[in-house]
C-alpha cells in the first residue's frame, strides 16, 4: 500500500469485523479502495455490501457508486461494512488512521 510520503499510515479492524475473520485479500483490497479514494478525492468513508449474492457494492458515504465487483474480488462481506479515513497530520504517530468497522461502529 502507497501511503503518502509524509505520513504514516495505520490500519485498523473493529473487533467486531476481525472476529468475521475477513480474508486478508478482502482486508487488502478495503483498504487500498479507501486510501486511493482518500488521496484522489477526500472521501473519509467507504461503504461496501453484498448487493447481489454474486457482487459487492462500495459506494461514497452520499451512496454515489464507487465500483461494483464481483464477491471473488472481496471474500467475506455479506453484510454492511464500512472503511473510514481520519487524517491526524504529518506530525502525528498516527498519521491516516483507515480503520475498518460495522455502521454502528462509527
Amino acid at each position: 500500500m502507497n501511503a503518502p510520503k509524509n505520513r504514516n499510515l495505520t490500519l485498523l479492524q473493529s473487533s467486531r469485523v476481525a472476529a468475521f475473520e475477513l480474508p486478508s485479500i478482502t482486508v487488502e483490497m478495503l483498504y487500498q479502495t479507501a486510501l486511493r479514494r482518500f488521496l484522489e478525492n477526500g472521501d473519509q468513508l467507504l461503504i461496501a455490501h453484498a448487493a447481489v449474492k454474486d457482487k459487492v457494492d462500495i459506494v461514497d458515504e452520499n451512496g454515489n457508486a464507487i465500483l461494483t465487483e464481483s464477491v471473488d474480488s472481496y471474500p467475506g462481506i455479506f453484510e454492511e461494512i464500512w472503511v473510514s479515513v481520519d487524517d491526524y497530520g504529518s506530525d502525528s504517530i498516527e498519521g491516516l488512521v483507515i480503520t475498518i468497522h460495522l455502521p454502528e461502529e462509527h
